[in-house]
This record gives C-alpha cells, structure tokens and sequence, in this order.
C-alpha cells in the first residue's frame, strides 16, 4: 500500500505545474551519433590512399544557468570505430555569458589527436543577434556529443537561450579528424513535452573520395 501511493506521489509531481514566471535553469543531454570520417594515408609523393572509417559516439551534454547572465556548459563521452585513433574518451568545459543581443564564452577541451593522445584546445563561443530570434553564431570546439569531429562551425541560429521553446542552427563546419574538410552542420532542438525535447543534429562534407557525415539524435532533460 505505502509503494503504491509513492508511485502517485511521484506521478503528480511530475504532473504539477511549474508556478508561473519560472523557467528551467538547466538540463541534461543523451545523445547517440554515428557516421563516416575519412582517413587518408601518405607516401613520400601525398596522399596515397583513402579509406571510410565508421565510427559511433554515445554522449551527455549538460548546462546550467549562474547568476541572470551566465551559463555553464559541458560533454563528456565515448566514441569506438575500427580506428584505435578514434577509439576514445573526450570531454569539454565551457562558460559563457548571454546578453540579449550578444554572447560570448571561453572554455577548454581535451581533443583527441588522429596521430594519438589529447590536446587541451580552446572552445569558444560567440552570438551577434537576438538570443531568442535570429541571429548569427560561432562554435570553435563546442561542449557536443560530436567531439572532434565537429570542430568549428560559424552559422545562423534561432533561439541560444530559452531551453522550452524551438531552437536550431545551420551553417558551415569544419568537420572530419583533424577538422580537414569544410561542409555544413545542422542542429533542431524540438520541446515535445513541459519537460523533455527532442534532439538532432549533423553534417556533411564532401572530401578526397568519401564523404564525411554523421547525425547524433538523442533527448534533453529540462531542470528547474
């Protein structure tokens, strides 16, 4: 009987309203991404011969606001391919701040290298526009489930701030191992319920012989 009114318990605090004029302040990421970098080997002469290598990441993003302004951003996760260089853990740290028509933000990010081992490389953000309308955006390292296959990016975006409502970007990214190929990189952040949205993002390139591409999909939890 006691188990049986503590799963109501549960059930209508997860119902009840959030009270009027707050907002979450927070949230948690699980995002899964596949896709094919290309790797290519050289001889005395260049580049010599190209193969597709697949690889697979599973990844947590996770953000929170400090103070009215500032936020607070990180990813962790693992990524396995036939590759032993891309057989590894990976993770960023981030703050930023956002006012309503600039942002910008500094972290760092343990970058794994195609030859071996990690570099600790800048992240950077920066927003010129509306934060919660158009405007433009840039990414160097981004906390992301991609890691280091998406490695800068510079773009339109809709909507940096407000984790409940549509947000998405589009634009060019330098993506692949080693950032070797320019292509194009999407996100869409969809709510489909007062405490969950929907997750996608990816990219495509085309490079020496084959295409570098990945999509990640996963979910975001929203924190109050």
């Amino acid at each position: 009987m006691l188990s049986r009114y503590r799963g109501l318990l549960v059930i209508v605090l997860w119902q009840a309203p959030v009270g009027p004029g707050v907002a979450p302040d927070g949230s948690i990421s699980f995002l899964f991404a596949a896709g094919y970098d290309e790797m290519t080997d050289f001889d005395c002469e260049g580049p010599d011969v190209s193969r597709e290598v697949a690889y697979a990441t599973i990844g947590l993003e996770t953000e929170h606001d400090i103070g009215s302004h500032g936020r607070v951003e990180a990813a962790a996760g693992l990524s396995a391919a036939g590759e032993l260089s891309h057989d590894v853990l990976f993770g960023s740290l981030r703050g930023r701040a956002d006012w309503k028509y600039f942002g910008a933000g500094i972290g760092i990010a343990s970058v794994p290298m195609p030859e071996g081992g990690h570099d600790p490389l800048p992240s950077l953000y920066l927003r010129v526009g509306d934060a919660e309308r158009l405007h433009a955006r840039g990414d160097m390292f981004p906390p992301s489930a991609f890691f280091f296959q998406q490695q800068g990016r510079a773009g339109l975006g809709w909507n940096a701030t407000r984790r409940d409502r549509p947000a998405g970007f589009i634009g060019f990214a330098a993506v692949g191992a080693g950032g070797h190929v320019t292509g194009m990189s999407a996100d869409l952040t969809l709510p489909l319920e007062r405490r969950f949205s929907f997750r996608l993002t990816g990219h495509y390139a085309p490079s020496r012989e084959f295409p570098v591409k990945g999509v990640a999909a996963g979910g975001t939890v929203l924190l109050w």
